[in-house]
């Protein structure tokens, strides 16, 4: 018999804590506690195989939920029938292992899970105590003064007319209405309205220009 059966018959094989770093936290969850159980020990051992630290199973409180309804209405109302579920769950905590590898193994877990298993996985990731200062020598002011989203924050519909008018004189597009009547008078009133919107943007403009500070 191959070793890899006989180890199956076996308590799973774990790798050493060394520096307690804990990286992420696995929650399982599902109605059947066997399900639970059997892929706990599917997650115990391939967390050996590809050299990852793990500690776990950890029982967490089963979570109960009930539920009454009527059996069938009318003269029968008053015979009810209850219903009853619950959720296991157990919680699993893997150390001293690179946010890379962890990312493919819980990869492989989601592809060869089970069907009635909940997984939900936290991830830890640890900064520099200089972090803060790096984020504040971050320069955005390129970006904002070149994005012109940020420059047109109280004006969205003149963006949004702009695209439509560049949308209407496409080739493409106005290829199909080239005899339309309703089309032309259409694309000529978007025009007078982009006119428009070009003329009180420049006014506006010129206002703030003239405009000084108060002291």
């Amino acid at each position: 018999m191959p070793i890899n059966v006989v180890a199956n018959y076996y308590a799973p094989l774990r790798r050493e804590i060394v520096h307690h770093d804990l990286v992420c936290q696995i929650q399982i969850r599902s109605y059947s506690s066997d399900i639970l159980e059997f892929y706990s020990q599917f997650i115990l051992r391939s967390a050996y195989y590809i050299n990852i630290p793990i500690s776990g199973p950890l029982r967490l409180p089963v979570q109960t939920s009930r539920w009454t309804v009527i059996k069938s209405p009318f003269a029968q109302a008053k015979s009810k029938e209850n219903f009853e579920r619950k959720t296991h769950k157990r919680v699993f905590k893997i150390w001293d292992s690179d946010p890379e590898v962890v990312d493919i193994w819980l990869s492989f877990l989601t592809k060869h899970s089970l069907d009635n298993i909940g997984l939900k996985v936290n991830m830890y990731k640890r900064e520099p105590l200089d972090f803060d200062k790096e984020m504040e020598n971050i320069d955005i002011s390129g970006f904002i003064n070149n994005s012109k989203l940020f420059n047109n924050l109280d004006t969205q519909e003149d963006i949004i007319g702009e695209k439509v008018h560049e949308l209407l004189n496409t080739s493409s597009f106005s290829r199909h209405f080239k005899d339309n009547e309703y089309y032309s008078q259409m694309l000529e009133s978007v025009n007078q309205d982009s006119d428009k919107i070009e003329s009180s943007n420049g006014n506006s403009n010129e206002n703030s220009s003239k405009q000084k500070p108060q002291s």
